[in-house]
Parts: structure tokens; sequence; C-alpha cells
């Protein structure tokens, strides 16, 4: 039988100070047309544990290894790496 196709992810983000699960911001991208997805609204000089997982009609995947990614202090590098309010927005990189 052959396995069945992606048909989205789910990316779960939260400050790494945080210890608590439910502190976890849950984005769902329904579709698979790229590798790459942007996680918006993080905020400078804020380290955040990422994780994913794969879902299609049979279920979500386990998590994916946990990764912990900062985001540096100050002014990001462009203009479309922030919103109106100044908060920065972090791509994670789907392989």
């Amino acid at each position: 039988m052959a396995p069945a196709r992606i048909n989205g992810y789910y990316i779960y983000y939260r400050p790494t100070d945080s210890n608590d699960e439910a502190n976890y911001v849950k984005k769902i991208y329904d579709s698979v047309p790229s590798s790459v997805y942007r996680i918006k609204n993080l905020q400078h000089g804020t380290q955040y544990d990422v994780k994913m997982q794969a879902y299609n009609r049979l279920g979500p995947s386990p998590f994916s290894n946990m990764i912990i990614t900062e985001i540096p202090k100050g002014p990001s590098r462009s203009e479309e790496d922030e919103d109106e309010d100044g908060n920065s927005s972090c791509s994670v990189l789907m392989l």
C-alpha cells in the first residue's frame, strides 16, 4: 500500500522560557506548495521553541525534533521581515 500524501503541516511555537505545553501557538498550513513557511509577529530578542507535524487523511505524524531559534534584538534587515507594529517574522524551512 502506497503511503498517504501529505496534506499540510502544523507548526507549533512558543517562547523558550515557557515550560507550559499550553503556551504553544499552532499554525496550520493546508497546502504544500513550498518548503518554506513564515511565522509572523515574533518579538525581537526572544528565543522560540519550534516543532512541527505533517498531516494527511490518516492523521498527524509524530512531532519533529524541536528547534530553538532566536530573533535578533533591534530592527530587522528588511521591511518585509516586519509588520506595521515592528514585530519580526521568522521563516521555518521544511525539509
